[in-house]
């Protein structure tokens, strides 16, 4: 299991790279995993300019483009709709945490990761119909 969650973060990191991130937009990317995480729904572009005090949404919205072109979110149309491994979509893949907050991940190897990235216990089931 560590192997293949060593593969996935090189592909991650990767795509990072590529990217060539600003601390600005890295700030935004790693806020948008951390309200997944925390509310299994990714904030809207007006609650980071808000809580990372970016001063404009235009900025924003950039940094979601940028982040949608190389493959480290997806959005539909305004809306994030996934920041790898989160999703905000129901999905067959759904993580559950000790404290009972819930997360869909896209895939089952992103299911069974998420607890790695989040440096949490793995106590608890991941849900995966057909298992």
């Amino acid at each position: 299991m560590k192997r293949l969650m060593d593969k996935i973060g090189e592909t991650v990191k990767g795509r990072l790279a590529e990217a060539k991130l600003s601390p600005l937009e890295d700030e935004i990317r790693k806020y948008i995993l951390r309200e997944f995480a925390k509310n299994g729904r990714p904030p809207s572009p007006e609650e980071i300019m808000k809580e990372l005090g970016v001063s404009s949404v235009d900025v924003v919205y950039q940094t979601i483009e940028k982040l949608q072109k190389f493959d480290i979110i997806t959005k539909k149309k305004d809306k994030i709709i996934s920041a790898y491994p989160f999703s905000a979509t129901k999905m067959r893949h759904k993580v559950i945490f000790e404290d009972g907050r819930e997360v869909y991940a896209l895939c089952a190897t992103d299911a069974l990761g998420i607890h790695f990235m989040l440096g949490e216990e793995y106590n608890h089931p991941v849900q995966m119909p057909g298992m």
